[in-house]
């Protein structure tokens, strides 16, 4: 539990899901700049969360 509270602290946490949403809400994905969000958000989302889980171990 405790790491979900770092995450959601995490300046990256928020990085990621703010344009993830923005994709999500937006339906013509014409700009390929949202697109690589969209691809490396989650990557760098999920990075942070098993890099945070490793420092508490």
């Amino acid at each position: 539990m405790k790491s979900i509270r770092f995450l959601m602290k995490s300046f990256r946490f928020w990085l990621v899901l703010i344009p993830f949403f923005v994709i999500v809400v937006n339906t013509s994905v014409n700009d390929g700049y949202n697109i690589l969000l969209a691809i490396f958000g989650p990557l760098v989302w999920l990075y942070d969360f098993f890099y945070s889980i490793s420092r508490e171990t």
